[in-house]
């Protein structure tokens, strides 16, 4: 049955009374006259929901079946329900089509003009004007339908191809490659606008910083276009990722792009009497129920060789386990690998270093290459950080990872079978090539095993002597098959983080979903709050979750949430399922600090509950939660009036409890007591 005859049905919105029809040319005709002859508001109308034409869609359908398909029956009707924009699609069809057909018989001159002509009628432009320049599609169509802009883009595209031909190759670049830019640049505002929606500042700061910083340069007439990028760009330098001021708003807008949660801070005490020393990048594990943690550097002036242990079922503080012996290689952003009540810590050197959780003990094995090559030869500096590690089925398998400050990074997958001690490597290469079949060189990746299958993402290339801020980030998850021993590409989609590395993560197997939190890009601009300037470096203190599933990410909405930071651990217990947070450092120019430091390290132990089964998530996380006392990363929110700030606590009893109220003043104080006081017995 044609479409025609199921317009006629009984009850249809578009049936009309018999006429007879008049030839397709005689209306397509009279069309053009009129359009020609005056603006389209001359053009009799009706509304437009009144024959249910629903999208853009529908109106692209019946546009083809009177003026492709020759279904002249239909002309009077679609004309007379054309809105404004739906004459100017109509318009602007006919002369893309009369472009089309000339472009057959070779008349090529004719066929540029008649698709200039498309262009001036869906930008509502009048005849005679100059051509708008591609550039310019971006703000004329900024509200439109995508499949508009489409139809611009192939207009551009098809007066590219016929410069083509007759081999006029400036005239190509100006239309084809200018489009391309200005298709990218459409979609990178699309993605500020629904990721700003979500909640997902991070994401859509990204959307523009990428437009800013890679497209909008090349445009020649386009001072307009980066003005209103950057003034899209300019409002995100003062937002922190989240921002504390505005984390109230954000709502749960669709459970297939976010995840209730909360973030509750435990009580950290130490109970020895050696004291407990901030750090970064340590070695660190969980096993029978106590996190584990060895070596690391402070404030990046001393190496440290302790090891410490925290129980996490009691919460009864640190406590001081032996070290690895001294005279080895720095402890430095090297996983500690459990199997079997053993923890593997491998530095890139053949010989590894084991722990026995039991004992609590240290000692050294002897590894080699399989096929016999020298050790050398894939680690030729005998020393490796900021690689990803895990066990799977009595095997350490390693990826990436940087063998010195400034280097590239690297995508060699090796594995470690630890029954017979001998190494194989997998794929990749110690020096930077170029292969599209393998993940780009990395450190600080994120990764982890699921179904079968090492995951990596995220993660920086370094770019050397180029600065502080030449890294290369990443966005993107790879899969290796660990039984094929294949890479995969993995496409994914949702709401997930922006490009960044040094971030933690970990996988949850209760939860059935990868977890990431926070992180850095060295290469987003942001205000210094010390300074009261502008620098380069963003951290992070958002929480995504990525399903294996779907292969879709959902962002982890929260009332309260840790200081943003990167180089922290993320661990979960596999006895109790649950998801925790230690550590990492912040640059003192992010956010308030009272310490002279150029970086704050942190010794703090979040929980991660999320609502998803298995986790232990109660509706008083989310719902109930009070965001008076909610923790927004450096900064806490008043009792009394709601502004966020460094704001001091209250000296009262409630200080030690999770309700502990804060203040902006003396006279918010003094105001909110009535209330407080309730919690509180001392001022």
């Amino acid at each position: 049955m044609s479409r025609n005859t199921k317009a006629k049905k009984k009850g249809d919105p578009r049936k009309r009374p018999e006429h007879i029809p008049r030839p397709k040319d005689e209306w397509i005709a009279e069309l053009t006259a009129q359009v020609e002859a005056g603006p389209f508001n001359n053009f009799p109308t009706k509304s437009f929901n009144s024959v249910k034409i629903r999208n853009d869609e529908l109106q692209r359908e019946l546009y083809r079946d009177v003026f492709i398909l020759g279904k002249a029956d239909d002309v009077e009707e679609y004309v007379q329900t054309l809105p404004r924009n739906g004459k100017a699609i109509a318009m602007g069809g006919i002369w893309r089509d009369r472009g089309a057909a000339l472009f057959k018989e070779g008349k090529l001159d004719d066929a540029r003009e008649a698709w200039k002509r498309s262009i001036r009628y869906s930008l509502s432009e009048p005849e005679g004007s100059p051509l708008p320049h591609p550039t310019a599609f971006i703000r004329a169509m900024e509200g439109t339908s995508l499949d508009q802009y489409n139809d611009l883009i192939a207009c551009a595209n098809n007066i590219a191809q016929s410069h083509i031909k007759e081999e006029s190759h400036s005239e190509v670049v100006v239309y084809q490659y200018d489009e391309l830019n200005v298709l990218y640049l459409k979609m990178m505002i699309r993605w500020e606008n629904v990721f700003s929606k979500l909640g997902n500042t991070s994401a859509a700061y990204a959307a523009i910083h990428e437009a800013v910083n890679h497209r909008a340069s090349v445009f020649r007439n386009s001072d307009f276009m980066k003005a209103d990028i950057l003034g899209l760009a300019a409002k995100y330098v003062d937002i922190r990722h989240p921002d504390p001021r505005n984390i109230e708003a954000i709502r749960l807008v669709s459970s297939d792009l976010q995840i209730r949660g909360a973030w509750k801070k435990l009580r950290v005490e130490s109970t020895s009497t050696t004291p407990w020393t901030a750090r970064i990048g340590p070695s660190t594990a969980v096993y029978n129920g106590s996190f584990y943690v060895f070596g690391g550097e402070h404030y990046n002036t001393s190496v440290l060789t302790d090891g410490w242990v925290f129980n996490l079922r009691e919460m009864n503080g640190w406590r001081p386990v032996a070290g690895p012996p001294t005279g080895g290689p720095p402890i430095y952003h090297q996983p500690l690998i459990v199997h079997e009540g053993r923890g593997y810590l491998f530095q890139g050197q053949s010989n590894i270093r084991v722990f026995d959780f039991n004992t609590e003990t240290w000692e050294e094995l002897a590894t080699k290459l399989r096929n016999g090559d020298p050790w050398r030869k894939f680690i030729p500096k005998n020393y490796l950080i900021a690689f990803a590690a895990h066990l799977y089925k009595d095997r350490i398998y390693v990826f990436g990872g940087r063998e010195e400050w400034g280097e590239y990074g690297r995508n060699v997958m090796m594995s470690l079978d630890l029954k017979t001690l001998l190494w194989d490597v997998w794929s990749g290469t110690p020096d930077v090539k170029g292969d599209v079949t393998v993940p780009g060189p990395r450190a600080y990746a994120c990764s982890w095993i699921a179904d079968d299958k090492f995951y990596v993402s995220l993660g920086s290339a370094k770019r050397k002597d180029q600065g502080p801020n030449a890294d290369y980030t990443y966005l993107d998850i790879w899969s290796f098959d660990l039984v094929s021993h294949k890479w995969t590409d993995e496409k994914f989609s949702g709401n997930g983080p922006c490009y960044r590395t040094q971030s933690a993560y970990t996988f949850n197997g209760a939860w059935g979903k990868a977890v990431v939190f926070g992180g850095y890009n060295a290469r987003m601009l942001i205000s210094d709050a010390e300074a009261g300037a502008m620098k380069m470096g963003t951290y992070f203190a958002d929480t995504f979750a990525w399903c294996p599933r779907n292969k879709r990410w959902s962002q982890v909405i929260t009332k309260g949430f840790p200081t943003y930071r990167s180089c922290a651990e993320m661990f979960t217990d596999p006895s109790t399922g649950k998801t925790y947070l230690f550590g990492g450092l912040m640059s003192t120019g992010y956010a308030p600090s009272q310490k002279p430091t150029q970086f704050k390290l942190f010794s703090d132990i979040w929980e991660l509950v999320i609502d998803t089964p298995g986790s232990g998530f109660k509706e008083s996380d989310f719902e109930s939660a009070d965001p008076r006392f909610s923790k927004l990363g450096p900064w806490v929110r008043c009792y009394h009036c709601g502004s966020v700030g460094r704001w001091l606590t209250c000296t009262g009893t409630c200080r030690q409890t999770p309700q502990a109220a804060s203040f902006c003043g003396k006279e918010c104080q003094k105001l909110a007591w009535p209330q407080h006081k309730t919690s509180c017995r001392k001022v």
